[in-house]
């Protein structure tokens, strides 16, 4: 009788573990039956911009977002602009068209590792030139070739001051990569 309740015992050892097992087997199965290729990325080639106004702070001192305006952005040497003329809302004015923003976004060339964005002001003009290095990765024939914009370093500007939060270009960032103060 002995031999019977230590039969018993270890059958009843191995039973936890082999539901483990079948589980185990059943959830690879699963997880290589998804051919769905994973195409999301951590990086973008959009660098996000904040424009604050020197002086104009919230109550613990952090500069606020200020609108500025601008007739254009470029990027020097290309055709299209960043953001074009826009129409006034006043038209009895004769100023060049401008639109008011407190944030843009401004695209990195993945073919080249310098760009230079000019603003025109409607009395002035300012510009920024940035360095910056591009890698490549590829993760899927489905998904392409991904573009990290990474070491960004500010080699020129005029602006009255600038911050760079960030040295990449990220989803992730929880601020924006770059602040303009004016």
């Amino acid at each position: 009788m002995a031999i019977t309740k230590n039969m018993r015992h270890s059958s009843n050892q191995f039973l936890i573990p082999a539901k483990a097992t079948i589980a185990l087997v059943i959830m690879i199965m699963a997880n290589l039956a998804c051919n769905t290729p994973e195409c999301t990325t951590q990086f973008r080639d959009n660098m996000n911009v904040s424009f604050r106004q020197l002086g104009n702070l919230n109550q613990e001192g952090i500069p606020l977002d200020t609108n500025i305006v601008f007739s254009r952005v470029l990027i020097e040497g290309a055709g299209t602009p960043v953001i074009d003329d826009v129409e006034n809302e006043n038209e009895e004015e004769e100023d060049t068209p401008t639109v008011g923003l407190n944030n843009l976004q401004l695209p990195f060339d993945p073919t080249d590792t310098t760009i230079t964005f000019i603003f025109e002001r409607p009395r002035q003009n300012n510009f920024i030139r940035f360095k910056y290095d591009v890698f490549q990765r590829f993760n899927e024939p489905e998904c392409g070739v991904q573009f990290l914009f990474r070491n960004l370093e500010i080699q020129d500007h005029n602006f009255d001051s600038l911050r760079l939060n960030f040295r990449s270009i990220r989803i992730t960032n929880n601020a924006p990569e770059l602040e303009i103060f004016f």
